[in-house]
């Protein structure tokens, strides 16, 4: 009834990154680009990048 979950976080393996900051709106190194790969972040479709900027930054 209440079991466990199919997968927890640690059989999933684990997670990796590797990250840059960089100038994408003009500005010195101003955002992050973060890309993760493991299990979780990966599929057919390749996997998941993360750009993040200063709150009111638009990229």
């Amino acid at each position: 009834m209440g079991g466990p979950p199919n997968a927890t976080w640690e059989e999933e393996g684990p997670t990796r990154y590797s990250a840059a900051f960089v100038g994408l709106s003009g500005r010195s190194k101003g955002e992050a680009v973060i890309y993760l790969t493991g299990q979780q972040w990966c599929g057919s479709g390749g996997c998941t990048a993360l750009v993040l900027a200063p709150p009111g930054n638009l990229v």
